[in-house]
């Protein structure tokens, strides 16, 4: 969460797209699908705007971002939430 924190407030990469772009470079990953399946699962557009201080907003993303990451059930939404509390 400290690196989204510095995307966002430090890089103005604020968007959902652009935001998984930084994390998961096309020359590395299936962005695109990456993306889709973010925005399935938070119900945010790939041009939706992250506030990091709207915590409801970065729970969502983080979360979801785990899933693609980690695989489903790993990471809950506690989880998140406690890692955002601790930032």
């Amino acid at each position: 969460m400290v690196n989204l924190r510095t995307y966002i407030n430090r890089y103005h990469v604020n968007t959902v797209a652009a935001i998984i772009e930084k994390w998961a470079p096309r020359s590395e990953n299936n962005t695109i699908e990456y993306i889709k399946f973010v925005c399935r699962s938070t119900g945010y557009t790939p041009d939706t705007i992250i506030v990091f201080e709207n915590q409801e907003q970065i729970v969502r993303l983080v979360h979801a971002m785990s899933q693609v990451e980690c695989g489903q059930g790993w990471v809950t939404m506690r989880q998140c939430y406690a890692a955002y509390m601790i930032i």
